[in-house]
């Protein structure tokens, strides 16, 4: 063997001093290099674009994944009362196996077999951590060492929890079976007067039964100014449930991830007399008395999962896979409950319909409306594109879908029965309940622009670039920060540019560290950078000169506002649904070809916006169309169903 040890350190702080037979890799991907750094420390990002442009991580994730997933039975293990929850599962696991694929691929260029006998990695990064144990099927093997906390969260799983057991506190470890503990013992955490304020509203919205139930997760709201205001709300709900009240009919809201035990959320709570929050949905019930037994049964289906291989670049990842997917017992077991839940709380409301966005990820809601006989609709959430693991799902008895899906535009529908291999007769194309073309002028007013230019800092003539960054961690880690340094490695003179977060995403200061870093080791002065998060989108859209995205749903939204586009190429995974192929997106793969645009940015003509949105937007008033379906659904309802 040769001796020598790989670390991996977190940031170029983390570095420590040299030494003789040591290389350290700095996996802070905004990290670069200056002149005269020491030749012992290696950026990862170089190696992660590497693997970006020649490989298509997501589609060879889900497709690995389900592979694995038909081998080992996943459907019926995690199955419950008629549902499975892998469909749902399968959306976050996938990027679990995502940023292990990168991993592995990045160690084989990095570390082949025979270069290094020891590998040390921070604990917390335990997708690194499992592709450099992964076994080798040839070729000498090397010790894997770990050091720092270890990790708290994995991908997928959503925060959760207050105080100390709160999933990311030092507790967190033990919320799950302390909180299972403490519940069969018989007692609540729950604050008390909160608790009968809220049943007292549950014992009024029961008294109005056929009410549309609507079910919307407060940690995905988008800030939208209306004539009334600025909102922070769900844009593609709401809208339909104004209209339905304004109609006359009862609407009833359960809000996800808001607690009434913290403050900030009581005041999201309390004055909304028709809200119900889903921390009191889910603490007002007992546990049925099998519960044990059936908890017990579904933990050892998962514990019965084979042991399969999963081979990428010499490596077996099905060891790490299979750990992934038993470790979703605490996970299956939360919505389990959570249907029960949403069955105990719809016998007391008795709604007609159903109502949500974002399908993928309500199985327990969808799952319980089912077993209810209560009919559901939901709306489209961001863009549907080929292989989109929320709709593109393996054909199962125990897959759940709405009973009518609502999609923006012609080609969504066709990619639903096509692809997704959903019913025809159970996706309508109505539009957007947030925007429709007709709505969606192309320019700013003046006043306007000036004032959100005023609001991000943006000095004199300079021009506005806004970037849409990814989401999830390794989209937004990897993806769109290896874009972000191709594209803006060097100078952009007279350039603001302005990072714009996804709701759920919290920070966005890597950004700035990572062109503050290009600049300085680039010799060059650093453009003027603003992040933003709850800013109305269009409204930041109307104002900018341009923007730039990699897979973004804002990519469309920008052919919407008619704001000059830029889609960025050289990753193997880019322009999803065909933007340059219509003429809505300037492809741009280096910093070269982002300055030219900058120079002189350009909307699509009127006439490829045009065809674009024929395609993906229906025109006229979605709110009503989609309003309009759920109303006619309103009647004595259904909602009878075998314990």
């Amino acid at each position: 063997m040769s001796g020598r040890s790989l670390v991996f350190v977190n940031s170029r702080a983390d570095a420590g001093p040299p030494g003789r037979s040591t290389d350290i890799v700095v996996l802070d991907t905004t990290w670069t290099p200056e002149p005269g750094e020491r030749s012992d420390l290696i950026p990862v990002r170089p190696f992660v674009r590497a693997v970006l442009d020649r490989v298509n991580l997501f589609d060879e994730a889900l497709e690995r994944l389900d592979a694995w997933g038909e081998a080992a039975g996943m459907a019926d293990r995690l199955m419950t009362a008629g549902v499975s929850w892998w469909f749902h599962a399968r959306s976050f696991i996938r990027l679990d196996l995502h940023e292990m694929l990168l991993w592995c691929h990045v160690l084989a260029e990095l570390a082949p077999p025979g270069r290094y006998d020891r590998m040390e990695i921070p604990a917390g990064r335990a997708f690194l951590v499992e592709a450099a144990r992964a076994a080798r099927s040839s070729g000498p093997t090397h010790t894997v060492a770990t050091f720092g906390p270890p990790p708290i969260r994995r991908a997928g799983r959503p925060p959760g929890g207050i105080g100390l057991l709160a999933r990311d506190a030092p507790l967190g470890f033990l919320r799950q079976p302390a909180v299972r503990v403490l519940r069969r013992a018989g007692f609540r955490p729950d604050h008390p007067k909160r608790m009968a304020f809220l049943n007292d509203r549950l014992r009024t919205l029961a008294a109005e039964p056929s009410a549309v139930l609507a079910v919307v997760r407060s940690a995905s709201f988008h800030v939208i100014d209306s004539d009334d205001g600025v909102r922070r709300t769900d844009p593609y709900v709401t809208p339909v449930l104004d209209a339905l009240a304004n109609q006359g009919h009862p609407v009833v809201s359960i809000g996800l991830a808001l607690d009434y035990r913290r403050d900030p959320d009581w005041e999201v709570i309390e004055p909304d007399d028709r809200l119900l929050p889903m921390s009191f949905v889910s603490r007002r019930s007992e546990l049925p008395r099998d519960d044990a037994r059936i908890s017990a049964e579904a933990a050892a289906r998962l514990a019965g999962t084979p042991k399969l291989r999963l081979d990428v670049e010499g490596f077996d990842l099905g060891p790490a896979v299979r750990a992934d997917v038993t470790d979703l017992a605490a996970w299956f077991e939360r919505q389990r409950h959570g249907m029960l839940w949403a069955e105990r709380i719809m016998l007391e409301l008795r709604p007609s319909a159903l109502f949500t966005g974002w399908e993928g990820a309500r199985t327990m809601w969808l799952g319980a409306a089912r077993r209810l006989g209560i009919p559901s609709l939901a709306v489209q959430h961001g863009v549907i594109y080929p292989n989109n693991p929320d709709y593109y799902r393996p054909q199962h008895d125990g897959l759940v879908r709405p009973d009518i899906t609502c999609v923006y535009g012609p080609y969504e529908r066709d990619l639903l029965i096509h692809g997704g291999r959903y019913d025809p007769a159970t996706v309508v194309v109505t539009g957007s309940p947030r925007v429709h073309p007709d709505e969606a002028p192309v320019a700013a007013a003046p006043e306007v622009r000036a004032g959100i230019r005023r609001e991000l800092g943006v000095e004199g003539d300079d021009r506005l670039l806004v970037v849409s960054a990814a989401r999830n961690p390794v989209g937004d880690e990897m993806h769109s920060v290896s874009m972000v340094a191709r594209m803006l490695d060097g100078p952009v003179p007279g350039v603001h540019v302005v990072f714009k977060l996804h709701p759920e995403e919290q920070g966005g200061e890597h950004y700035e560290r990572l062109l503050a870093g290009l600049a300085r080791a680039g010799g060059y002065a650093a453009p003027r950078v603003s992040v933003v998060r709850d800013v109305d989108l269009y409204r930041l859209l109307r104002a900018a000169d341009a923007h730039l995205g990699l897979y973004s749903t804002v990519l469309t939204d920008a052919v919407l506002t008619g704001t000059p586009n830029m889609i960025a190429v050289g990753q193997a995974y880019s322009d999803i649904i065909g933007y340059v192929d219509a003429g809505v997106a300037v492809p741009v793969r280096s910093v070269d070809d982002v300055r030219a645009f900058m120079a002189d940015p350009r909307p699509a003509s009127r006439e490829d916006r045009a065809r674009f949105l024929d395609q993906h937007y229906r025109r006229g008033d979605a709110t009503s169309l989609i309003a309009a379906a759920i109303a006619g659904w309103v009647g004595p309802a259904k909602v009878e169903v075998d314990a």
